[in-house]
């Protein structure tokens, strides 16, 4: 399946006006904010086929990150993420165009493998929106997905953490206890800090190259403990009805 980058207060694929990256609104409950990134990246994106090869590729310059994603029918997802200030600079009416020239002009010969293969779809743009953490439990409520973290898209991480969190959440609600709801926002939290940090240094572009190579050292050493985490879980408790007694076990 194509994955969408989230839905972003600027459209790409028209003039921006004078916005700021935007800051979600959180009221009642949902208030309490446990951290707020620095950082901010805008994503023009596109995908392509017959472009010579299906690896993946991730690549970084000043002020630049391009990445290539294999995904379904031999299409690539072709992404290009430059710091909030220079996206709403580059984007002047056209997204397709300021999508061809940053890549043109930042990765030469990303542009040259481009140039025989097909697009496929329109270009699409995420305007940037910093990045937070909330607290994930309430009374009669709780947090999954972007509404309880969102982290910058640059090191495209954010929908395993959605499902990571649905899975770990299902786990709590079978339980039912207000212990199980608060052993997830303890993991939760724990499985989430350092990814959030690495990402927001990461967007900050504000790195040399040996620094940015540790930076994504530390990203996969995360994403390791996360899914040995994972893998080490019990099998999912379940509700089912005994046929001979008629009750839950």
């Amino acid at each position: 399946m194509k994955e969408a980058a989230p839905v972003s207060a600027a459209n790409a694929s028209s003039k921006p006006g004078p916005v700021e990256p935007a800051r979600v609104p959180v009221a009642g409950a949902f208030a309490d904010s446990s951290g707020e990134a620095r950082h901010s990246t805008g994503v023009l994106y596109s995908y392509w086929e017959n472009r010579g090869g299906n690896e993946y590729y991730w690549a970084y310059r000043s002020a630049a990150s391009i990445g290539l994603i294999p995904t379904n029918d031999d299409a690539t997802c072709v992404f290009l993420a430059v710091p909030w200030p220079r996206f709403r600079a580059a984007i002047d009416g056209s997204a397709r165009q300021a999508y061809e020239r940053l890549i043109r002009d930042g990765f030469p010969a990303i542009a040259a493998r481009l140039h025989d293969a097909q697009r496929v779809e329109p270009v699409r743009g995420f305007g940037g929106q910093l990045g937070f953490m909330r607290q994930g439990i309430g009374p009669g409520w709780a947090l999954v997905g972007d509404a309880a973290y969102f982290k910058d898209p640059l090191t495209a991480h954010g929908i395993t953490d959605a499902l990571r969190d649905a899975e770990l959440l299902a786990r709590a609600a079978v339980r039912g206890t207000s212990e199980a709801f608060a052993g997830y926002e303890d993991v939760r939290s724990d499985l989430s800090d350092r990814l959030f940090e690495i990402t927001d240094e990461v967007a900050s572009f504000a790195w040399t190259d040996v620094q940015v190579q540790a930076l994504h050292r530390a990203l996969s050493s995360e994403m390791t403990r996360e899914v040995r985490f994972l893998d080490a879980l019990e099998p999912f408790p379940t509700l089912a009805m005994s046929a001979s007694e008629g009750v839950a076990v």
